[in-house]
């Protein structure tokens, strides 16, 4: 991880994410040093007055992460392996919601079908959520050691879940992330695909029920409506 960060950080707008200044080994530890960022952790609630910088990095992000030659992960390959509702259709040690249930073989065919909508040759971060966002003047994004190599609009479907996190309607974060071009062109089933695949990675932990309930409910906002 602290190996992806040093790789990815040259290639990253500096006016979004701090800068790498040097790193260190030494007795098996790794160490990065990047310049300092004054800030507070994004607030994603509704009226905040940090959603609109965050977007504003967002779309920097997007704009200028595309054509990416780094030698990083496939997020398409990555989430194949995963594959959460394939494992959590075969698993009996896992509690899943009644509506899990009731929807697994359709949940399995959004994983399924939806892999392939993942690629593209964009630098994605892959871990987006309020703690690796810094903001003070803008919004700074940190944590890259999850980065991929993927669609455009990986990162704004995910921070659309977070915002719905936050207390946002499915809709009002939708509209939000509208602000971010490759998420405006984003294909439907692709930005179902990957909302189905983030909440069968939370499910499969276990370890975060209500960001599940979130995922869910927007889940069924996309797919009920």
């Amino acid at each position: 991880m602290q190996q992806v960060e040093a790789r990815v950080n040259p290639a990253l707008p500096h006016s979004v994410a701090p800068r790498l200044l040097w790193e260190a080994e030494s007795s098996g530890w790794s160490v990065l040093g990047f310049e300092h960022v004054a800030g507070h952790h994004a607030n994603l609630a509704p009226g905040s007055p940090d959603l609109a910088l965050v977007a504003d990095s967002a779309a920097t992000m997007a704009r200028t992460l595309g054509r990416c030659t780094l030698d990083l992960p496939a997020a398409a390959e990555q989430w194949a392996w995963n594959a959460p509702w394939r494992r959590l259709s075969k698993a009996t040690d896992r509690d899943l919601d009644a509506w899990d249930h009731q929807h697994l073989e359709e949940l399995v065919d959004w994983e399924r079908k939806g892999i392939d909508l993942l690629r593209g040759d964009s630098l994605v971060h892959g871990d987006l959520h309020p703690l690796n966002i810094l903001v003070s003047d803008r919004a700074h994004v940190v944590d890259w050691a999850w980065s991929s190599i993927g669609a455009p609009w990986l990162d704004g479907v995910a921070l659309t879940l977070r915002l719905v996190a936050g207390g946002h309607a499915p809709a009002e974060a939708e509209e939000w992330a509208q602000q971010i071009a490759p998420y405006r062109e984003a294909p439907a089933d692709g930005v179902t695909a990957f909302a189905v695949l983030i909440m069968g990675m939370w499910a499969y932990r276990g370890a975060f029920p209500q960001l599940t309930e979130v995922a869910r409910q927007y889940v069924r906002h996309r797919t009920e409506t």
